[in-house]
């Protein structure tokens, strides 16, 4: 098997994605949230999942 290196500018992007999705998870799902942010956070999260809502 093969092994992949990720270069330095690889590393920071996904860094960089790593803390957006934190960010994101925090506003949208973290029990301290907006309270219309998590009613957003509920309403997205199935799209993402590819699940029905209700």
């Amino acid at each position: 098997m093969a092994r992949r290196f990720v270069s330095g500018a690889g590393s920071r992007l996904l860094q960089a994605a790593k803390k957006a999705v934190a960010e994101v998870n925090e506003r949208l799902f973290d029990p301290e949230a907006d309270p219309v942010q998590r009613r957003i956070g509920q309403a997205v999260l199935p799209a993402l999942l590819g699940e029905s809502a209700g």
